[in-house]
């Protein structure tokens, strides 16, 4: 749906359910609506046949009575938890560390600094470190510090082409030392080069496995909601290659369905947690499943 007009996509959903009966031509139809708003094939193909399946059994007729049931199918198929996650991070004594993974381009470094803001209202921000664990890319180091600044956040940062598992091994170590609570850590994204990745995060790992224990450590994949297939084709790469423990999806304001997140859920198992809105560090929002739906279908 990044080419097409939601409130357009939403008018042609409703056009279709207020049709009277379910043809093979129509089921078509829904199908191709659901790949429009960037959900997998297999996964359209399969609400389509719940929604046909569902409206014989309870005999469904009318537009609302036919939207309220896909929405009902599609909020099932999702998986949120961040409520639960930050919850975990309030309660917690032990030093936690957040983990963000992804391609280049998706958005993590601003990310991080959403996160920071947002969880700055349940740790203090003196309580956190940032680890600049991204020394493939130039920038990402800069903005990190720049955000630090803005932020009043401390950053752990080395030249740009330093080992990233140091930097993060220093970061952690050092908010260890410090009493910190929260650590958060950017990593690079050469999906290009996927033996380099496989690499770096097998030492990240070996590194913080070393200072914390498996339950101190969260992995969060941030996914650009406006990529689609590509945005699921990343995910199923990064959960090869590590455990992930929740997504972030980024540009969840843009023109598009969003429809990867029913593939995290319904093939991944993966739960979204967080989904940004903008480029404001307040413009990011606890990813709730109902709200999404509701948003997506325009109820």
């Amino acid at each position: 749906m990044g080419l097409v007009n939601k409130q357009s996509w939403q008018q042609r959903l409703r056009e279709f359910l207020r049709k009277p009966r379910f043809s093979e031509q129509n089921l078509d139809e829904l199908e191709d609506l659901l790949l429009e708003a960037d959900m997998a094939p297999s996964l359209a193909l399969g609400f389509t046949e719940d929604l046909r399946r569902t409206a014989v059994q309870q005999k469904l007729g009318s537009e609302e009575q036919l939207l309220r049931e896909l929405a009902v199918q599609l909020e099932c198929s999702l998986l949120g938890g961040g409520l639960e996650f930050e919850q975990k991070l309030r309660e917690s004594s032990d030093l936690q560390v957040i983990m963000l993974l992804g391609v280049n381009g998706v958005g993590k470094t601003t990310s991080l600094a959403k996160l920071v803001h947002r969880i700055s209202s349940t740790i203090a921000l003196d309580q956190m470190t940032i680890g600049a664990g991204d020394t493939f890319r130039a920038a990402a180091i800069e903005q990190l510090q720049l955000h630090g600044r803005r932020l009043g956040v401390r950053v752990v940062a080395q030249q740009q082409g330093s080992d990233s598992a140091a930097v993060i091994y220093d970061a952690v170590s050092s908010a260890a030392a410090r009493g910190h609570r929260l650590v958060l850590l950017d990593t690079a994204g050469r999906m290009h080069t996927r033996k380099l990745l496989l690499e770096e995060l097998a030492k990240i790992n070996r590194v913080l496995e070393r200072l914390i224990g498996n339950e101190q450590r969260h992995n969060v994949l941030v996914l650009d909601a406006t990529t689609g297939k590509n945005a699921q084709v990343q995910a199923e790469t990064f959960c090869e290659l590590i455990d992930v423990h929740g997504a972030l999806m980024s540009k969840m304001d843009a023109q598009c369905g969003g429809g990867v997140v029913f593939s995290l859920g319904g093939k991944l198992q993966l739960p979204v947690w967080y989904e940004g809105r903008g480029e404001k560090y307040e413009q990011l929002a606890i990813f709730d499943p109902n709200s999404y739906v509701c948003r997506l279908l325009g109820l």
